[in-house]
């Protein structure tokens, strides 16, 4: 029997006597095994058939240990996929990770929590595109955190198990995840805008500033926000599908600026204040009255005081960055 296999059946607790079984059916590897049946009442059938006398512990590990080498025998297909095409869709791998934070910090003295930053898939789509100054718009339905990632169900099968480790798939964070509200969106903006901060360290050769600069991400997102509670003011409809249509034509913006301009990321977001942008942040073009309760006066008040109060929240952890003017934008050096 493979060791690899072998692994896996000891690492799931099965018995010597299922062990026994699966040699006697000639069933030796980890692919074998998994591909044997469709689900865990077909590998039992077949393995264990109309013999009695396993205990009930028995039949669980081995439904265990199918489970465990399914999931296994299709990382190593997406491995082999990965390596014949380099369509590679596995996450930012830590040591990287590591690597961003830290040299982050040392630039803006800043360190953030796991619900600050994206998830390491979108992080790596974010660093691919900065490295290759090649932008495609990410839209706000596609952000999610760290925390995210990390509380996600499927990583509760990311335990060791036959020396095998098993992630969550690319896919799960990859979907459309739900805006609820505008602030929520908003929160989704500052996620995105963070994430290109932190994979665009690296000093431009042309202007000697990062390839994204915190100070300049934040500011677009401060912009944005004040042109949504304007629009808010004025009796316009907002939504969290209209944010990010605003917000995905500002990013279509900055492809054309870095693919046909040959300008950086950090460029491209200082010309979102352009009259081109700033039409995509007006809301006016809907032709439908706003909802009862965004005309209420009392609402855009609340949703202003919540702007501030996150903002703040925010300098309280040491984000003092956020806030800088779009004048300072980038005077502020490594510290």
């Amino acid at each position: 029997m493979d060791p690899a296999l072998l692994n896996v059946l000891t690492g799931c607790s099965a018995s010597q006597k299922v062990i026994d079984k699966l040699k006697e059916k000639d069933i030796t590897t980890i692919e074998g095994f998994a591909y044997a049946a469709k689900d865990t009442l077909e590998i039992c059938q077949k393995i264990l058939g109309d013999e009695v006398g396993y205990a009930i512990g028995e039949v669980g590990a081995l439904r265990y240990s199918w489970d465990t080498a399914v999931i296994i025998a299709r990382e190593r297909i997406k491995a082999k996929h990965v390596e014949r095409t380099g369509d590679n869709d596995l996450p930012l791998d830590s040591a990287t990770r590591v690597e961003l934070v830290g040299t982050f910090h040392k630039m803006y003295a800043i360190k953030f929590e796991s619900s600050q930053t994206p998830n390491d898939y979108l992080l790596k789509k974010l660093k691919k595109q900065v490295d290759k100054n090649s932008l495609h718009p990410v839209s706000l339905y596609k952000v999610s955190s760290l925390a995210t990632q990390q509380t996600m169900k499927q990583t509760t099968a990311a335990s060791m198990v036959g020396g095998f480790r098993i992630s969550a798939s690319s896919h799960d964070l990859d979907r459309d995840i739900d805006i609820c509200n505008n602030m929520q969106a908003l929160k989704r903006l500052r996620l995105l805008m963070v994430g290109y901060s932190l994979v665009g360290t690296a000093l431009d050769p042309a202007t000697n500033t990062p390839q994204c600069s915190l100070n300049d991400a934040i500011n677009y997102v401060l912009w944005a926000e004040e042109k949504i509670l304007n629009a808010l003011e004025a009796g316009r409809k907002v939504t969290p599908a209209m944010i990010n249509a605003a917000h995905m034509q500002t990013a279509e913006h900055w492809t054309n600026c870095t693919r046909n301009e040959g300008l950086s990321l950090n460029q491209a977001i200082k010309q979102t204040r352009t009259a081109e942008c700033s039409r995509a942040w007006l809301f006016d073009d809907v032709g439908k009255r706003p909802a009862t309760d965004q005309l209420d006066s009392g609402w855009v008040k609340k949703m202003k005081q919540d702007v501030k109060a996150e903002l703040m929240r925010e300098m309280k952890t040491g984000m003092k960055s956020f806030m800088v003017p779009p004048d300072d934008a980038n005077k502020s050096g490594r510290s």
